[in-house]
């Protein structure tokens, strides 16, 4: 009786290791597929999507990369995560519904949300520049709003 009941938990594992997988698969071939089409689309679809032209995205990915402050994970490389990002950022979208499109969990929709936009804010030297206060233009000294 110990025998088939071990039989019978044994064969109950690997089936949901198996449905486990085979929905981990499932999951990264959509989320291939979905960058692939966002990758292929003409650019006004990228600025659409990702409010972004396929250019400028093409480059802000390899700015960042090339920091080194973001990395490919096993299921998601950089261009993943910034694409989400962008799309979070863009549509005002909820982690819940990027889970939907990517086919991850919240916390890793949230975890790659939030590491490309450290990635972005340690790029303030590169993008922006402090002035010094010596040129200030005429209609911003006269105006007393600023």
């Amino acid at each position: 009786m110990f025998a088939a009941y071990a039989a019978i938990l044994d064969s109950v594992y690997h089936r949901s290791n198996y449905l486990e997988r085979s929905i981990s698969n499932e999951g990264d071939y959509e989320r291939n597929a979905l960058m692939e089409r966002l990758t292929l689309m003409d650019n006004e679809d990228c600025y659409n999507q990702l409010r972004m032209g396929k250019d400028a995205f093409a480059r802000l990915v390899n700015i960042i990369w090339g920091t080194g402050r973001l990395r490919n994970s096993a299921h998601s490389n950089v261009e993943e995560q910034v694409a989400k990002f962008l799309h979070i950022v863009g549509h005002n979208l909820r982690n819940r519904t990027m889970k939907f499109y990517f086919k991850c969990s919240s916390e890793t929709v949230s975890h790659h949300f939030h590491q490309v936009l450290r990635a972005i804010i340690s790029l303030d030297d590169v993008f922006l520049k402090q002035l010094d206060g010596l040129k200030c233009p005429q209609e911003i000294k006269d105006n007393t709003k600023f």
